[in-house]
């Protein structure tokens, strides 16, 4: 405006400048308040881009952490892989050596079974050889033998009268099988008893008495008493008496005479 104007606009009435001055401070504070928003505003702005940023960064170090994550992943699934192929060549040489194992196995196997032919041919051998012993040891002692049952040992009776005894009890129609055995009795004495009767005793040695050898010298008596007349008397000889036969000489099927060790020797 000219000086003049100014002049003009100022000498306006009171009141018209009361409102003008009202205007020009509302004008101030809507500057004022459009400074304060627009400073809010910024300052929203900038707070906004850093947590853009941040987040961004945030982003990058994820994406960071994901990458190296792959990588260590594509590295252990390398190292199964080897791993794996590891295992597979390991089963193969273990199966390898399964069958291998297997075949040693069997022929282990077929190498015990073969020992243990022979060990069982060499026990029964063995045996043989004790029973043999046992026998000529029990020969040789029949006098003491029958002495110590107190009889008085008149003689062994000969294999061609045993053989005669069971011809007879097979023609009283015993079974032919049991005479038979019969036969194969290891000993028979004729002896007298203690009050001068005549008798007969039926002895079967082994190294080792079992039931079994009682129970030929219990038969044996009962043939040489059914088919002589005569009492019998039913005996073992052994170095080893089994529990079971122990209980029925015991009972009183047999009588015993224990071989001392320092008997037994070949014929």
């Amino acid at each position: 405006m000219t000086n003049g104007k100014w002049y003009n606009f100022l000498m306006t009435t009171p009141d018209r400048n009361e409102e003008l001055l009202q205007a020009i401070n509302t004008l101030l504070r809507s500057l004022e308040e459009a400074d304060t928003v627009r400073e809010k505003r910024d300052q929203s702005l900038r707070e906004y881009i850093d947590a853009v940023r941040v987040q961004l960064d945030a982003q990058g170090t994820l994406v960071q952490a994901l990458s190296k994550s792959h990588e260590a992943v594509r590295v252990q699934l390398d190292a199964q892989g080897t791993l794996v192929q590891a295992l597979s060549e390991s089963h193969e040489a273990g199966a390898l050596v399964i069958d291998t194992l297997g075949e040693w196995n069997k022929d282990l196997n077929s190498r015990m079974d073969g020992i243990s032919t022979k060990v069982d041919g060499l026990r029964d051998d063995i045996g043989l050889v004790k029973g043999g012993h046992a026998r000529n040891a029990m020969r040789q002692n029949l006098p003491r033998i029958a002495d110590g049952f107190g009889f008085q040992f008149i003689s062994e009776v000969p294999q061609a009268a045993v053989i005669g005894f069971s011809k007879v009890a097979i023609a009283q129609g015993e079974a032919k099988n049991e005479a038979e055995s019969f036969r194969n009795a290891d000993t028979v004495i004729y002896v007298l008893t203690a009050v001068g009767q005549p008798g007969y005793v039926a002895i079967e040695a082994s190294f080792t008495v079992d039931s079994n050898d009682v129970g030929r010298a219990v038969r044996n008596s009962d043939y040489l008493a059914r088919f002589t007349g005569l009492p019998a008397y039913a005996a073992v000889a052994g170095v080893e008496i089994l529990p079971g036969a122990q209980a029925e000489i015991d009972a009183g099927k047999a009588l015993l005479y224990r071989i001392p060790t320092r008997e037994l020797q070949s014929e």
